[in-house]
């Protein structure tokens, strides 16, 4: 969730743009069947779609490469120093390993990428995996990055693909995050029983993260204007690294008694909040939801014991190979085709503990099945 990507490496930091349907977005069924055990909406409210609670299953790229890439390239993976961030290093290790390439991080501040990238160009990497950054963070190291053709490949920022400038790709952009948001304003449409007063925990300095409150707002004032809210519980990277966001947000429940839903914008914002929601009596009072969803034990825990009502499952590891994959097509000369349709990740609404239990060892959703077998077949590896 970096700027977020979150997952969240998000944090790393996270994305955003027009919110769309695709592999993993919610279906367009009526349904009044209740989501999490609530007791149905209302007739006014049936047309809410029924997002989607079980893992998508198909790769946001088809196309095998022309041949397998040549081994031993090195691979830049720009590390922001949150937690979410390093939950993509695994990935990108794994996948970097299929192909024979080798992977160097360099990490930094969030919010600083520049020296990191920087010392990347200068090392004459071949490539450059970064998430939840936007580019004007790192304006010239992109510059010079472009210059020598090292290719840039984004997540979880809103700053469109410019390969000119050499921004090759950005997956998990605004659509994503955007689509993240929908889903979880209609499962807690559904599970509310139309009368859903929710507060969305964010960071705004990073645009992603603000993608997924407008899809929220905008869902819940398309189909419950009047007997639901939304609004927003504004945090600051120095409020989440000192460990005051707990009492912050419980500050604004005691003085907003009708909010009944706490949606976090990504999972490392829940850090110590769960304690001080009990200590302070909310605990059984709002419920806890959330998206980008990408790996945190905790939120898995929370699911399985119920202490968790939701959770939008965003696949980091998918994601990390999704990065590498462009990589691999770039370095034989292949174009990225898929690019914008694969920016859309595959999403879905964990909120049960059935659900939750294969999550476990991983501590999240990695993403769709056998992907890492699927990828390389792509790429003609074994």
């Amino acid at each position: 969730m970096t700027r977020l990507r979150i997952n969240s490496g998000l944090l790393a930091a996270l994305a955003t743009g027009s919110v769309l349907a695709a592999c993993g977005s919610s279906g367009t069924t009526s349904s009044g069947t209740p989501a999490g055990g609530a007791v149905g909406l209302p007739q006014a409210l049936s047309k809410v779609p029924m997002p989607p609670t079980s893992p998508p299953t198909q790769l946001g790229v088809t196309v095998k490469l022309p041949r397998a890439p040549s081994k031993g390239m090195t691979i830049a993976w720009a590390e922001c120093a949150l937690p979410s961030c390093s939950t993509f290093t695994p990935a990108f290790q794994s996948a970097a390993k299929a192909l024979g390439w080798n992977l160097k991080i360099y990490t930094y501040k969030s919010g600083a990428p520049a020296p990191a990238i920087q010392e990347a160009v200068s090392n004459n990497v071949n490539a450059i995996v970064i998430t939840g950054e936007p580019t004007a963070l790192f304006k010239p190291q992109l510059a010079a990055a472009n210059g020598k053709h090292i290719p840039v490949i984004s997540a979880d920022d809103i700053t469109p693909p410019n390969p000119s400038e050499g921004l090759v790709a950005q997956f998990g952009d605004a659509s994503m995050f955007g689509n993240e948001g929908m889903q979880l304003a209609e499962w807690t449409l559904h599970n509310s029983g139309g009368k859903a007063h929710i507060a969305y925990v964010n960071i705004p300095d990073y645009p992603i993260l603000n993608a997924g409150y407008t899809a929220v707002k905008s869902t819940v004032a398309k189909y419950c204007p009047t007997a639901c809210s939304v609004d927003q519980i504004a945090l600051t990277v120095d409020q989440l690294a000192s460990g005051k966001a707990p009492s912050t947000i419980v500050a604004y429940l005691q003085s907003h008694p009708d909010v009944n839903y706490l949606d976090f914008s990504f999972a490392d914002l829940l850090a110590g909040v769960q304690p001080a929601l009990k200590a302070a009596g909310f605990a059984g009072k709002v419920k806890v939801t959330g998206q980008a969803l990408g790996n945190s034990p905790a939120v898995v825990a929370g699911l399985k014991d119920g202490s968790i009502a939701a959770w939008v499952a965003q696949p980091n590891y998918y994601q990390a190979w999704l990065q590498m994959d462009a990589a691999a097509r770039l370095a034989v000369g292949a174009k990225l085709t898929q690019e914008r349709s694969a920016a859309l990740l595959p999403t879905w609404v964990v909120d049960n503990a059935g659900s939750a239990s294969p999550l476990a060892k991983l501590g999240g959703w990695d993403g769709p099945a056998d992907y890492q077998t699927k990828f390389k077949a792509l790429w003609g590896v074994s």
